[in-house]
């Protein structure tokens, strides 16, 4: 009488955002996005505009987008059409990482005294020399990294405000005529990626790589 099987993973896993244990028909997607990573600043494969029916698997292709961007050393910012995107980036995405690359001295020594009692003041640089936006935000982060880019990944495109999306794409394209290591992946809706798209300030993203994501 021969052994029972052991149960094996079921390969189908339709959980909201989980990975699929094999990649089926994405494989093409995330191998170029990977060559680009390696690639010239600039490389119209680090732009990739991903759409899609809902349930479809365009948050767990971006999910495993952005692990190989890591893989490779790079910084992922992200970030939900749901919430306000700059301002999240600008004022509290961007300065952690900033802050986990390299920490910096809040304090500093003022005054020193010595009498007969010796004593030691600080004072603390919290204080920014001018507002920093977007654009000033993302080369700060760049110049903190060496060898490796800045991947900006937006799910929920669809919900994002028109505002959000014109200031992202106008900073990306920025940085990249600047020569910065840059990616971008948007993914969302067909009516949201329409959306994005024909926004004045991102018609250089008509160039970028565009997928429809099928079953």
């Amino acid at each position: 009488m021969s052994a029972p099987s052991l149960p094996r993973d079921n390969p189908f896993r339709p959980t909201f955002g989980a990975a699929p244990l094999y990649w089926v028909g994405r494989e093409v997607i995330l191998r170029s996005f990977e060559r680009a990573l390696v690639g010239a600043a600039g490389t119209p494969g680090r732009s990739l505009v991903i759409s899609g029916s809902r349930g479809i698997g365009k948050t767990v292709l971006l999910n495993e987008l952005e692990d190989r961007a890591r893989t490779q050393g790079w910084i992922v910012l992200r970030a939900s059409g749901r919430s306000p995107i700059v301002e999240d980036f600008v004022e509290t995405t961007i300065p952690a990482a900033i802050e986990v690359i390299s920490p910096r001295p809040t304090t500093r020594v003022k005054q020193l005294g010595l009498g007969k009692v010796a004593s030691i003041g600080f004072d603390t640089d919290d204080q920014a020399p001018y507002k920093h936006n977007l654009n000033t935000r993302l080369r700060e982060l760049s110049g903190h990294l060496t060898g490796t880019g800045i991947l900006i990944s937006i799910d929920e495109a669809q919900d994002a405000s028109l505002e959000d999306l014109t200031t992202i794409a106008v900073a990306y394209q920025d940085l990249i005529r600047d020569d910065f290591n840059v990616a971008l992946v948007v993914a969302g809706l067909p009516q949201g990626i329409d959306k994005l798209l024909s926004l004045p300030g991102a018609t250089f993203l008509r160039r970028a790589e565009k997928y429809l994501l099928g079953p």
